[in-house]
Parts: C-alpha cells; structure tokens; sequence
C-alpha cells in the first residue's frame, strides 16, 4: 500500500525507497515540508541514477506449489477456476488513455467505480498534491481536490466509501510523516484525523482492510525498511501493535482476503535487496505463516486483487538496461500456487493498481530504475 514504496540525492543512491492535525484542511494548505519538496526543480534523472555500475540481482525462483496439489476428500477439494470468455489463459493488457499528469510513487485505490491516482512524483522529479480519476465507462479523466500537502508512497485505503491516506512520505528527502488524511467522494474534500502515534509513522507500508479496520505492515522511516505491523481503528482513531513481519520489508505486494492479509514480495531498503517472501498474517489468531515464495524477486511492484486472487506487475531492480521488471504473476489463495501471465506492453515501477470487476487498471510509474515518470495507463483483464 502501498509507497508504494515504497531521498535527498545522496540517499537515493543507497536506498529507492513521503503535522499537527487539523480538521477540514484546504487544498490551499501548505506544510513546511510541502513547500520544501517543490524547490528541487533542477534534479534530473540522472542525478538520482541508483548504483547503476553494479550488477542488479534480478533473483528468480520457479513458482512454488504445495500440498494442495495432493489427493484431497471431497470437500476440501479447491473450487475450479473458469475463465472469462474472450480472455486468453495467460491474461490480455490493452492500452488507455494517458493519464493527464505523468507520475510515479502514487496511490492508486478504486472507488464508485472509478479509479483514484493520488501524489507521487511528476516527470521532474517534484512531488505533488495532484488527485485524478479515471472513468472506465466513458474513458475519461477528471481532477479532484488537491491533497492537504504534497505527498508519495501514501499507504491507501478504501473504507466506507471514503478514501484514507495514513502516513506517507514527502519531498525529496523521503521523510516519512504520521497525518491522515480522509477524502469523502460526495463533497469533493479532504479532512484530517488524529495523527499516528509518534514515532509510528511510516510510508510505503503493506496496507489492507479487514473487518473495518485498516492493517500496516513494514514500510520506510528515516529511510530504512521496517518489520513492525499496526491497526487502525478509524471510528475510535486508536492503534493496535501487531506481531512484527518476519523480517523487514519495504516497497511490496499487499491484499486483504478474508480474514488474512498478505505481504508479498518487496524490499528491505535498497532497490537490488528484494524478495520473493510471502507472509500471510491470521487477524483471528493474530499469527504470521509462509506461503509459496513469488516466482521472481522484485519490490516497487503494482498489484491488486480479483476474486482470491492477488496479481503482482512490474517492479524495479531487474538486470537489465532499464532495470524494471515487465512480469505478470497471479497468487492462487485458495490453491497456493503462482501462475506466469502475459508481460506488461510497457514495464514499469512505481505505481500502484486497482481492480473493478476482472478488470485491473495500472496507471502511471516509471520506465526506468529511479525516476523516469509515465502517463501511459494500461488496462489487464484477469483470466481467472
């Protein structure tokens, strides 16, 4: 959620990875630290070019299947997965209108059937407040309120028709900030609510909804990847520490299915440190679990979820000349296995996805290691 990924520029050479609360914040409002992320207009791409004379571990595993391929009774028998008709086994990715503002290092959630692109950077490395959304039914962008301050790598949600941002980072310096922020749809606006706990804030997180509640996991503060899990309550505006991540991770893969949140892939800080990790938290017996590790090592993925299963596209860090990933690949939930589907026509990193019906939309990010910021939009209709 995440950060996505989720420096100044001599941080950014070691890691790739954004208040005092008050209510009814105007777009007008600005921070210190938003103020501060707009006077870099002279960085370019080059200048935050990541360790680029050192190989890149792109360290792929083969998709990892386990005991639900064994002879089960009856009724434990996993359910059949059918195919839209027209969609190939592999899936089919169609190219959309462009996003009206290229960006990378946003949020990305869907909301009455429309897709929200909130923050991140622009194609001059700036961040900003920008909120747009797009209209699969007419094709069409509209822009929204400014966020209250520039942000990128917001950890996002989507809760009782409301959009909530809690925590992110900011500026060039990646300094991560605890404010958050609620979009209500119906008036256009955003308001804030109680802050996180000090010393709690974190962006670039895994983020998940479960039961009304808003789920946490890993992130980035002070420029270093975490392992430390939270809830939010958001009517009681209280916190919850959870049992830590197996190890620290930033930059992944997240969903929320049933009573079970997921965390894939990711980072642990710097860009050539990803995994194939999957670790699965019961919000019931408040436990964490291995799943099937994800066939290729990657963070500053997109995703997003139909149905039971989580898809997992792009990402940075790849041996080759751009250093993204253009891979496609789909975690079973119910039958623990990963599947390989159609590549991305144009790899990226740095954007997040959201899905309406079998349909997920995945706008934005850039095309090469570090920032390159796009506003190609494409479109992947899930075989499952």
């Amino acid at each position: 959620m995440r950060t996505i990924f989720m420096c100044c520029a001599a941080s950014l050479s070691l890691f790739w990875l954004a208040g005092c609360p008050t209510t009814n914040v105007t777009p007008s409002e600005q921070t210190e630290a938003g103020t501060e992320s707009h006077t870099h207009k002279e960085h370019t791409t080059e200048t935050f070019n990541e360790g680029t004379t050192e190989p890149l571990n792109e360290g792929t595993t083969e998709p990892t299947q386990d005991a639900s391929t064994q002879e089960r009774p009856a009724e434990e028998q996993p359910k059949e997965v059918s195919r839209p008709p027209d969609v190939p086994s592999t899936g089919a990715w169609k190219t959309l209108k462009q996003m009206p503002t290229p960006r990378q290092e946003t949020a990305v959630v869907a909301l009455g059937g429309k897709i929200y692109v909130l923050g991140g950077f622009d194609d001059r490395a700036r961040t900003v407040a920008t909120v747009e959304s797009y209209d699969p039914s007419t094709d069409t962008w509209t822009q929204h309120a400014d966020l209250p301050v520039p942000l990128h790598h917001a950890n996002a949600a989507v809760l009782d028709g409301k959009i909530y941002i809690v925590g992110f980072l900011i500026s060039i310096s990646f300094s991560e900030r605890g404010r958050i922020f609620v979009y209500d749809p119906s008036k256009d606006k955003w308001d804030e609510k109680k802050s996180m706990p000090a010393g709690k804030e974190r962006g670039s997180s895994a983020v998940g909804v479960i039961d009304g509640k808003i789920y946490l996991a890993g992130g980035l503060r002070a420029n270093k990847a975490l392992a430390e899990v939270s809830v939010y309550d958001p009517v009681q505006e209280t916190w919850q520490d959870l049992p830590p991540l197996p190890a620290i991770r930033d930059h992944m893969a997240s969903a929320a299915i049933g009573k079970k949140f997921y965390v894939i892939g990711g980072r642990k800080g710097p860009i050539k440190s990803h995994v194939t990790d999957v670790d699965i938290f019961d919000t019931v017996a408040k436990k964490w679990s291995k799943g099937p590790s994800m066939p290729t090592s990657r963070g500053g993925v997109a995703y997003a979820t139909v149905g039971k299963v989580i898809f997992v596209f792009g990402g940075e860090g790849a041996n080759n000349t751009t250093g993204v990933f253009p891979q496609t690949e789909a975690f079973d939930t119910e039958t623990q296995t990963w599947h390989t589907l159609a590549p991305m026509p144009l790899p990226r990193h740095g954007m997040e996805a959201a899905s309406i019906q079998n349909k997920i939309y995945v706008p934005g990010g850039a095309t090469k290691q570090a920032f390159g910021a796009s506003s190609t939009v494409e479109v992947f209709s899930s075989p499952f």
